[in-house]
């Protein structure tokens, strides 16, 4: 009795499944194209958030001093002690609340002593994005 050969194992992937990933790329050269251009556009969009966020910081740290709010709060020691020290709020709040918290204090915290702030709701905010930069 002559010995069977053995019949190699099919693979279970399909031909195309098993190339390299390059050889598909090759053959799709427009996904490189899209997802470089995907990344340029979040790098972007990253960018400009950024820099936006950096204005407002310094238009809500104009406002602070505008508004006086230093003749309450204190930052780095600097400032009254009426209210509390604004240093590390960043860490605690987030800035939806913090715009909601100046807007009406006593609904963020029953007990707040502090006045509801003036001003627009931009400047609110700003003032709100310049406090939540204090980490």
């Amino acid at each position: 009795m002559a010995a069977e050969r053995a019949r190699p194992l099919e693979h279970p992937l399909p031909q195309a499944a098993s190339r390299p990933l390059g050889h598909w790329f090759r053959e799709h050269p427009f996904v490189w194209v899209g997802a470089v251009l995907g990344l340029v556009l979040l790098a972007g969009l990253f960018f400009a958030f950024m820099q936006a966020d950096a204005a407002e910081v310094a238009r809500g740290k104009q406002l602070y001093t505008e508004k006086k709010c230093s003749v309450c709060h204190s930052i780095a020691g600097q400032g009254g002690r009426a209210g509390p020290a604004l240093d590390g709020v960043g860490k605690k709040w987030t800035l939806d609340k913090m715009v909601a918290f100046l807007r009406s204090p006593s609904s963020v915290n029953p007990k707040s002593a502090m006045p509801p702030a003036r001003g627009t709701p931009e400047e609110i905010r700003s003032i709100a994005a310049y406090v939540m930069s204090l980490r």
